[in-house]
């Protein structure tokens, strides 16, 4: 549409060019002829310059020029409206899909806090039942340990020491170490007894676990290294029950 009214400006203008050509060498010829008259029959005159105003086809000619201009500048200023509300419509949508992210970005981060909140409660939580279940489990074999059923005590402890919680830990490998003595499975008692005062070294338990260590090895024909232990009972420990006994062993 935009070259089709450009076209139209030309094919105008250059009518018009034309007209005024033609026009102005018919005039220019007239007063040409006139002027000569004149000079013959009367004193020069000074030279005048008058505006030329067009008339007739050539003013319909000017006319349409200037209203198929007025109408291209109109469409002009229609298509820089359009583009500026176009221009301002999307920087509207920008703010709002920032806006937007910023809100989702907020809750993300909200979401993510209250997960790990609520993941950190869970493993609280079943440290605690873990915890609770542990000690249960000490609780029964104690139970079972008293009336002499050494193989339910033992697999209860065993339950127990795979991932043992609480302060009953030391009480479990003594526990267990009596019934694999009380068992005949000395070899196992001696690894109880042994992990008592390796891993409790301030154990109370301690003249009692190198009593049953050196009796567990009696138990295996192994006197010397049964001797060793009595003579460390009697020698940490003089004044207890246990090296008493040791001593007779000695």
């Amino acid at each position: 549409m935009k070259n089709r009214s450009m076209k139209r400006i030309s094919t105008l203008a250059a009518a018009l060019a034309i007209t005024l050509t033609i026009s102005g060498c018919l005039k220019s010829r007239a007063q040409l002829h006139r002027d000569t008259d004149e000079t013959e029959e009367a004193p020069p005159m000074k030279a005048t310059v008058t505006e030329v105003k067009p008339s007739g086809e050539q003013a319909a000619l000017v006319d349409e020029m200037r209203t198929e201009i007025n109408r291209l500048r109109s469409r002009v200023e229609e298509l820089d409206r359009a583009n500026h509300d176009l221009n301002t419509e999307q920087a509207k949508r920008q703010k709002e899909r920032q806006s937007d992210t910023t809100a989702l970005e907020a809750r993300i981060q909200e979401l993510e806090t209250a997960q790990a909140q609520m993941i950190e409660a869970l493993k609280k939580k079943e440290k605690e039942r873990t915890t609770e279940d542990n000690v249960d489990l000490v609780a029964k074999a104690l139970k079972s340990f008293k009336t002499k059923e050494y193989h339910d005590t033992v697999e209860t402890l065993d339950q127990y020491l795979k991932n043992p919680k609480g302060s009953r830990a030391e009480e479990a490998y003594f526990l267990r170490g009596e019934s694999q003595f009380a068992l005949k499975q000395y070899k196992k008692a001696i690894l109880d007894f042994s992990a008592v005062n390796d891993k409790f070294p301030k154990s109370k338990k301690a003249p009692q676990c190198l009593l049953k260590i050196a009796q567990s090895f009696e138990a295996l024909g192994m006197k010397s290294d049964a001797k060793i232990f009595y003579q460390e009972l009697v020698d940490k420990f003089p004044k207890s029950a246990e090296a008493k006994r040791a001593s007779a062993k000695l």
